[in-house]
């Protein structure tokens, strides 16, 4: 079926052979009415195809935005409250320009908006393919149509956006950033900063930091009126103003509902805490100037700010932190909740950019959200305006390469919304909490010293879908091509002639691949690991190889159990490669640490340099694989390295790079066995099998990290011990028991000659 938005009433103008349906964007009832008597006359609705027009003008594509939101909310009960066990997708289709919009050809902005949704979308309803897909405008209709199929036939449901230019397939990822080494620009005293929102909350104390350091010229905007206090509330402290505030209300004749004395005390507490901010402000030595007035109306915003840059000159930089918050989960929100989410975003940086001079800027900072790149439940309108105002500074920075262009993707700050609680909830849930103090110190620094590209995300993920354990026993099938130009980390990776995959990689395949089927539940064991036969890159290596899945039964209700097995085709029977168990539960009901070795921490007084072990044939590893950067410890039953990832590009690990603890980590710890085994038997080995593997967070990348090894059975063929993998705070990430590595004199030539 095709529904086609028809704003203006003139019927249905798309050709096509399926039953068509037209819609007016502005009767929702129509829209519901439509879907049912879809539903009545072809059956239940479960996928859907959302394409935007990229030909359209700003307003009309917001309209579009919006439209796909109203859309969204009323597929809910069909895609989602529904029993039917087939997969349901929702797919948005674009044309931006295959980079999703991260590319040079300036799509409209509110296009990218699309992408808050959909990963938004994908944390409320994690059973259903959530996805968008953005295309190269000059893909025929052939390519894109097949491309659109592959995609809704992914196994993959943690994928959220994935864009196409030619036949390459990318998508979007995070990369560590590092501070360069260039000094930090001085702010000269009379730079004139606009700040809307800047006189509470989070944007009020970056500023008022930013002014400690670098006094200078600030016009701060709000909504909030600055009024002269009531006699009765001067001096009085939260409790007491209660009781100020009901005897006030008492005293109109009017009845002191809860309703009416929180609203009096909300409007004398901000009262204060503006001209509070305020002072801080002017106590810093900064000159400061307040307007109250929304950010979206350009005409009154224009009228206050023309005397004050009359007087002190024009505006330099636009600090935009204006934000208002309507969260509910998408079959909840109005359109006047999405509408007012977005303006206050997006139309009010249109407004500020319009009354002062873009020629004139130096900085424009925006204050956008982690909500925008990663999705949160409840928050789909406001990740999709912070998507926009994301495309906004990417488009502003081509545009304007002299200008400092910074949009900060914020996690949650502590303080104000973030309570105890919240914080202990989002920590449980992995996600980090700013600091106030480091907030606005990195917010400071990334105005003298910006970095190199304008999206910058602070904090981490927005939390984490809701999960159920699924009814269905079904087994599933993934299968993945293997070739070393995918993969050109493993060219490093050699014994002998050809490359071989390492274990730790198939390890990692078959978690991530077990992660992203169920991303409502967290993945907590790996037991039970074999090599049966490794997979070597040479003439017999196969076409494709598959990863079935098969579900057990589990000994709780609260978790998942599937046999995972990754094999090949030989004629016709299966050739088995690899195998594990994997058990996933609902998040929040595993440890969050490890085990901490015993004595990990006795060093050598003089450490071994990790080369030695590369050059003398201890180990077979090209250059990518080159981790241990130090022997701190070894004796009869244990070995203690100092590591530190190669500095290689990810996207060399082709699409191994999205694990969540790298399989270049865990290859190390057999590189630990191998070490120690050397060592005592003089003999070469290679990983083959472990009895069980756990992680608990992700390390940071490129940072040194520890590999504690305690050997538990040792013999002339095998070497059995326990792997603990520490962060530079010795903190266990990851632990592996029972590994096991099988010794043979006969490997020794080939890892010399490696």
């Amino acid at each position: 079926m095709v529904l086609e938005l028809d704003p203006e009433n003139k019927g249905i103008s798309i050709q096509t052979e399926f039953p068509c349906y037209s819609i007016q964007f502005q009767d929702e009832s129509n829209l519901k009415k439509t879907l049912e008597e879809i539903t009545s006359k072809h059956g239940q609705i479960r996928g859907c195809i959302h394409l935007q027009n990229h030909d359209s003008p700003e307003t009309d594509s917001e309209e579009q935005l919006f439209h796909s939101f109203m859309l969204a909310k009323h597929l809910k009960k069909h895609l989602v409250d529904t029993e039917d066990s087939a997969r349901a997708f929702f797919v948005a289709v674009t044309q931006m320009d295959g980079f999703l919009g991260m590319g040079k050809e300036k799509p409209v902005p509110s296009t990218r908006g699309l992408a808050g949704l959909i990963k938004s979308l994908q944390k409320e309803w994690p059973q259903v393919l959530c996805r968008l897909v953005d295309f190269d405008p000059k893909l025929d209709v052939d390519d894109v149509s097949g491309k659109i199929l592959q995609e809704i036939l992914d196994p993959d449901l943690s994928l959220s956006e994935t864009a196409y230019l030619g036949e390459e397939r990318r998508t979007l990822e995070t990369v560590p950033f590092a501070w360069n080494s260039r000094p930090s620009k001085k702010l000269d005293q009379k730079t004139v900063f606009l700040v809307s929102g800047g006189a509470k909350g989070v944007t009020a104390e970056c500023i008022i930091r930013l002014a400690q350091s670098h006094p200078a010229r600030f016009i701060v905007t709000g909504r909030s009126q600055i009024i002269d206090e009531p006699a009765w509330a001067k001096g009085l402290d939260s409790d007491a103003l209660q009781k100020a505030a009901i005897e006030s209300i008492r005293q109109t004749s009017e009845k002191p509902t809860p309703a009416k004395v929180r609203k009096l005390m909300d409007s004398i507490e901000s009262n204060r805490s503006v001209q509070n901010n305020l002072q801080r402000l002017r106590d810093s030595g900064a000159e400061v100037e307040y307007i109250a007035a929304d950010v979206t109306d350009e005409q009154g915003l224009l009228e206050a700010l023309n005397p004050i840059q009359k007087k002190w000159g024009p505006v330099e930089g636009i600090i935009h932190g204006a934000g208002v918050l309507a969260d509910k989960r998408i079959e909840n929100k109005t359109l006047e909740d999405i509408k007012r989410v977005y303006q206050t975003k997006v139309t009010g940086l249109q407004t500020l950019l319009k009354v002062i001079d873009e020629s004139k800027l130096t900085h424009l900072i925006l204050f956008s959200s982690a909500a925008g790149f990663f999705g949160n439940a409840g928050q789909s309108d406001y990740a999709a305006a912070n998507e926009v105002l994301n495309q906004y500074a990417i488009q502003f920075s081509q545009n304007h390469p002299e200008c400092q262009v910074v949009s900060f993707n914020w996690g949650p700050w502590e303080g104000g919304m973030v309570d105890e609680d919240l914080k202990k909830m989002f920590e449980e849930r992995g996600v980090y909490v700013i600091p106030v103090e480091t907030g606005t110190g990195l917010f400071t620094e990334c105005v003298l010293n910006p970095p190199d590209e304008p999206l910058l995300i602070v904090g981490s993920t927005m939390g984490v879908p809701e999960g159920e354990i699924p009814i269905s026993n079904e087994s599933k099938e993934i299968s993945r091509v293997l070739k070393s130009e995918k993969v050109p980390v493993v060219e490093d990776h050699r014994i002998g002639e050809n490359a071989v995959l390492p274990a730790s990689f198939a390890q990692s395949w078959m978690e991530s691949s077990c992660q992203n089927l169920y991303p409502g539940l967290k993945l907590t064991q790996c037991s039970d690991f074999k090599v049966l036969k490794g997979i070597v890159f040479d003439s017999e290596l196969q076409d494709s190889y598959t990863l079935n899945l098969k579900r057990k039964k589990s000994e709780s209700k609260d978790e998942l159990v599937l046999d995972a097995k990754i094999s090949s085709s030989m004629g016709s029977k299966p050739r088995f490669h690899y195998s594990c168990q994997l058990k996933l539960q609902i998040r929040g009901n595993s440890k969050s640490t490890g085990e901490d070795p015993k004595n990990w921490d006795i060093r050598e007084e003089t450490p071994i340099d990790g080369k030695v072990f590369y050059e003398n044939g201890t180990l077979f590893h090209g250059l990518r694989f080159q981790g241990v950067k130090k022997l701190l410890r070894e004796d009869t039953s244990s070995l203690l390295l100092s590591c530190r990832l190669s500095d290689f590009d990810s996207k060399e690990l082709g699409l191994f790079s999205r694990s969540r603890v790298s399989p270049m980590i865990l290859d190390l710890g057999y590189q630990a066995m191998l070490i120690w085994a050397r060592k005592h038997y003089e003999c070469a080995s290679l990983p083959l099998a472990f009895k069980l593997s756990e992680h608990f967070f992700a390390p940071t990348p490129q940072e040194e990290f520890f590999i504690s090894l305690n050997v538990t059975d040792h013999n002339s063929n095998r070497v059995t011990g326990d792997l603990y993998f520490l962060d530079k705070n010795e903190n266990v990430f990851s632990q592996m028991k029972g590994a096991e590595v099988t010794l043979s004199k006969k490997l020794n030539p080939l890892f010399a000659s490696a």
